[in-house]
């Protein structure tokens, strides 16, 4: 019997999505600063809201593993699913969960329309590499700017 399901994540499960993400990204290779647990739970609620927000968890023996947050959008070309954070478990990686947790997505998107899944990395982290190996092409001429706002 296969042991692993994925399942529609809602903000009814920020309180199961919040230790996982927090144990994930504030590890290597992201070492992502999460102390302050009131921001990071509203930035999951963003996420994880009804509005045009998509998230699936990736359960394991009735465990989340895996998280796979974001949004739907409708571009003119079609509806893509855009990852905002995509992780698994620290001590499941490597395992091929999250390559699998990819493709048991896929039939659940194509059943709401969605066409393509766009998602951004940092080129030097491991993960560039992963979703590489799992069909996923840079766009050539597309690219993200960032800009601090100058406080006063």
């Amino acid at each position: 019997m296969d042991e692993r399901v994925v399942a529609q994540l809602g903000s009814r499960d920020v309180d199961a999505v919040q230790p996982l993400f927090h144990e994930v990204f504030t590890q290597p290779p992201w070492n992502d600063d999460w102390s302050d647990t009131t921001r990071l739970r509203r930035y999951l609620l963003d996420l994880l809201e009804p509005s045009g927000s998509l998230c699936f968890g990736l359960y394991k023996q009735g465990v989340l593993i895996g998280l796979s947050l974001g949004r739907v959008l409708h571009w003119y070309s079609g509806t893509e699913y855009h990852i905002q954070e995509f992780c698994i478990k620290k001590c499941e990686q490597a395992k091929g969960l999250g390559a699998d947790f990819l493709v048991r997505m896929e039939p659940l998107l194509l059943q709401q329309g969605i066409e393509s899944i766009l998602l951004s990395t940092n080129r030097t982290a491991p993960s560039y590499e992963f979703y590489r190996k799992q069909g996923f092409n840079e766009l050539a001429d597309y690219i993200h700017l960032y800009k601090n706002i100058p406080k006063e």
